[in-house]
């Protein structure tokens, strides 16, 4: 199966089509999964090309778009997801109102479980003036490349990386108004139980929840139903992006061109849960 999809995306031919046929079929239950695996091949064929198209749609590897525009990447490097839709500042497109600077400077402290290099936690300092951050990777090499990202940007003062997250460092929210950020692979069935819910009765949590790795929605949601509101968010697929997300700085390529620059290359259509603290919804009120 592997090298039939590297022989169907090599040819740039054959990947036009492709595309055409996956964006035409993109709202057909179970095809997501397909197309997937082809442009993740096809993304991971054509690094080099992504990369010469970064470089010239932004030559400083500025972010041109989204909550964090304006963070400069300092090597195109990322850590455990897709750099050029970061680049783009349509890299979970899906969340971006939940990052106006107004609402993040309403928490004091932000801990971004998951931080791969930075992308987050770096963006919300660079971007704001209040909440220090903290930021957790078990990766040496995603907490080397996020010290690099917050040196890059000037902001390595306001956050304090850390290894391993817990439920009992969690503790330190006990008292604060804070933002959780969650991205651990389904760890955060383990990170966020009965227990630490009690910590987080003032804080705000954005969780990627990961299904296909064990995690279950319907349990978390339990776990908070009582101390917070609760919203589910749906990605996109990334053949859905393509139809729908207007950058200007990528209208004048092909579609198929496009697919590739905008693609996250998630296994399967991912929820977040949205936590929003009732707490502070009733002070607010």
């Amino acid at each position: 199966m592997r090298r039939i999809k590297r022989l169907l995306v090599r040819s740039e031919i054959g990947w036009q089509i492709l595309a055409s046929t996956f964006l035409l079929l993109r709202r057909i239950s179970g095809l997501s999964r397909i197309s997937h695996r082809f442009l993740y091949e096809k993304c991971i064929q054509s690094k080099e090309y992504i990369n010469h198209l970064i470089n010239d749609i932004s030559p400083t590897h500025t972010v041109i778009s989204g909550p964090f525009q304006g963070m400069v990447y300092s090597t195109l490097q990322s850590a455990g997801s897709m750099l050029a839709p970061k680049i783009l500042g349509t890299y979970e497109a899906e969340l971006a109102l939940l990052f106006k600077k107004e609402r993040l400077n309403s928490y004091e402290i932000v801990v971004d479980v998951g931080c791969a290099e930075g992308y987050y936690a770096v963006g919300i300092a660079l971007s704001t003036d209040k909440p220090h951050i903290v930021a957790y990777d078990t990766s040496d090499t995603a907490r080397k490349m996020c010290q690099e990202l917050a040196l890059k940007n000037q902001v390595e003062q306001r956050i304090d990386i850390r290894s391993t997250c817990t439920s009992e460092e969690l503790k330190e929210l006990r008292n604060m108004r804070g933002l959780v950020i969650s991205d651990c692979e389904g760890y955060e069935m383990e990170l966020f139980t009965k227990d630490s819910v009690s910590f987080l009765a003032n804080s705000d949590l954005i969780i990627e929840v990961h299904e296909h790795e064990g995690a279950d929605l319907q349990l978390l949601m339990k776990t908070f139903e009582k101390t917070h509101d609760l919203e589910i968010i749906q990605s996109r697929t990334d053949f859905e992006k393509v139809a729908e997300y207007k950058v200007p700085e990528i209208a004048s390529l092909s579609f198929a061109r496009r697919a590739i620059l905008l693609a996250e290359c998630r296994p399967c259509r991912m929820s977040w849960l949205v936590a929003v603290a009732k707490s502070q919804i009733e002070h607010d009120g």
